[in-house]
């Protein structure tokens, strides 16, 4: 006969992991902030500081944006991508098998791939040059390598497409299509069908991987350092806290830290509730 304690014992393992390696750390970040670098207490002073500071604002500005242009990027060629793969067509199983390998692929591999293809020594450079379409691999743009964000938004959608693609195509395979038929049946178009009675089912399963797309991307820093010079909260916490000329920038890299951790927690959270929402609504 099963103890009634045996939930909660299995439980340690994984309360011990969370408190010391997200508890423990988040509280020491959080504590060492608010004193200065003698020890003595200054409050919420160096989050105004920081928070006020030119290169913060940029970094938060140009990380919203990468999280946002790739989160809504990947939720519409998700969506496109899985009411293709619905379908049943010849080659459907390979194309399949390739969508699924790209979530396994690493993001550091990825954007990799990215610099080699893209980047002024790459690939399409390359072929640009022999085509006579520019003189020398220098004229190229520097549209992997510069302040653009054009290598890192293509590296993470390409993660993150068939990511939210397959939690989509799993939706669209398990439920029936009679509501799509009957609505069909009476006239509604296509177009209108997609937005009024298939886009709604599909919310739930939308908004709980976007939180996680958008709550990676606003953390990510190795994507970011490989592919653009523009700096993130993630890139400006790092060099910050490897600045050892600056006695002052390691408490800036302690509340980047925390305010990615904020915006991240915030959207597991969210994610969190969409998904026991759902579950409630389908108890009832």
């Amino acid at each position: 006969m099963k103890s009634k304690w045996m939930p909660y014992i299995a439980l340690i393992p994984v309360i011990i992991i969370i408190f010391l390696f997200y508890i423990i750390p988040i509280y020491n970040t959080f504590y060492e902030s608010l004193h200065d670098f003698y020890g003595r207490y200054v409050g919420l002073e160096t989050f105004y500081n920081v928070i006020a500071s030119k290169s913060f604002q940029n970094a938060f500005v140009y990380t919203v944006e990468l999280s946002l242009i790739t989160t809504i990027i990947s939720i519409i060629l998700s969506i496109i991508t899985a009411m293709a793969l619905k379908d049943t067509f010849i080659g459907k199983k390979l194309v399949l098998f390739c969508y699924q390998f790209n979530v396994s692929i690493p993001h550091i591999t990825m954007a990799t791939m990215i610099l080699f293809i893209f980047s002024q020594s790459g690939i399409v450079s390359s072929i640009a040059y022999q085509l006579g379409y520019i003189d020398n691999w220098f004229d190229f743009p520097r549209i992997v390598e510069g302040s653009s964000m054009f290598g890192t938004v293509v590296s993470f959608c390409l993660k993150f497409i068939p990511f939210i693609g397959l939690s989509v195509l799993s939706v669209l395979m398990s439920s029936s299509n009679e509501c799509e038929n009957q609505s069909l049946s009476l006239g509604v178009g296509k177009f209108r069908t997609f937005f009024y009675v298939t886009l709604p089912s599909l919310k739930t399963s939308i908004f709980s991987t976007s939180m996680i797309v958008f709550a990676y991307c606003f953390g990510s820093y190795e994507v970011p350092t490989i592919l653009g010079k523009t700096q993130t909260l993630a890139m400006l916490a790092y060099n910050s806290y490897n600045n050892y000329y600056d006695v002052n920038a390691i408490y800036v890299a302690y509340s980047t830290s925390l305010i990615i951790a904020a915006v991240t927690i915030s959207a597991a959270v969210i994610y969190l509730y969409i998904i026991n929402r759902s579950k409630a609504e389908v108890t009832i």
